[in-house]
């Protein structure tokens, strides 16, 4: 069973999001340093290799040239196809961590290099070295960003940076030149202080329209990610392709039914995350700009 809205394509790499690890608070967006070491180890057990945006493009542009453009929906930008299921079976995982935490440093990356596991880190530039104050104010949410020098140790031990944004504000409320501002700036800081090219952007609380997807591509982004879909898995713009949110309820085998559409679970996880993404979306309705 795939749930209502089908299963994404098989041929593509299935994409995890997290947040903080080893970090508990008051909220679902955060799990246990041994829970993700179960996590990673479910993963290679079952065969998923990590890859980086690099192989992620060249995946999906081999899935679109044997597919078929479905046009573009209403105020939608190119970026939008439909993509057939592959009959081959695919275990490949990008691995993403939004906000670039201190947790990720002291325990989510320890336990994926000592895998040998790939990472893509998204990082809020203006909160650099900061507290998270543009986060609810409820106990565990305050934490701090990693400062400059512990993410060029990062980029030196081999993560990949994406930019999201500079002050981690809903994108959808800026003005057209505001937007603009936001996605350049945080790229070119990025860009400017560690010395890596960057090419994918994460929308802060997962949300995003379609002015903002086209403001992406123009600022000089490859990829988008947003968090659970928005319409039927097999639905990708370039510019906000889905995430399957990791909170702290998940265990190994939940993780496994996130990415694998032939699993049992994963007509369950399909609606779960769809719901807390929902939820967690509201959250932008009462933030400060920081």
């Amino acid at each position: 069973m795939q749930g209502p809205w089908g299963a994404p394509p098989s041929g593509l790499p299935g994409v995890l999001a997290y947040h903080k690890v080893g970090t508990a608070e008051l909220g679902g967006t955060w799990c246990g340093a041994g829970q993700f070491s179960s996590h990673l180890d479910a993963l290679q057990s079952a065969g998923y290799h990590t890859v980086g945006t690099a192989a992620f493009q060249a995946a999906l542009a081999a899935l679109r040239s044997t597919g078929r453009s479905t046009g573009d929906p209403p105020e939608s930008s190119s970026g939008w196809s439909e993509i057939p299921a592959s009959s081959s079976k695919q275990r490949q995982v990008l691995l993403t961590f939004d906000d670039a935490f201190e947790s990720f440093a002291d325990r989510a990356w320890p336990a994926l290099e000592q895998r040998s596991m790939q990472a893509l880190l998204f990082v809020v530039t203006d909160f650099v070295g900061r507290p998270a104050s543009w986060d609810l104010p409820l106990p565990g949410r305050r934490v701090r960003h990693l400062p400059w020098s512990a993410l060029r140790e990062l980029v030196d031990a081999g993560v990949e940076i994406g930019s999201h944004s500079a002050r981690h504000l809903d994108m959808r409320r800026l003005s057209s030149l505001q937007l603009v501002q936001e996605l350049e700036h945080s790229r070119r800081t990025l860009e400017d202080r560690l010395g890596v090219g960057i090419r994918a952007f994460s929308w802060p609380f997962g949300r995003w329209n379609h002015p903002c997807c086209e403001a992406a591509r123009q600022s000089g982004y490859q990829l988008g990610f947003a968090m659970s879909p928005q319409g039927r898995n097999d639905q990708f713009n370039d510019m906000a392709i889905p995430r399957r949110g990791v909170y702290v309820t998940d265990s190994g085998a939940a993780v496994l039914d996130k990415l694998d559409a032939a699993r049992a679970g994963f007509w369950f996880q399909d609606l779960f995350t769809r719901g807390v993404g929902t939820v967690a979306s509201l959250s932008a309705r009462f933030q400060k700009d920081g």
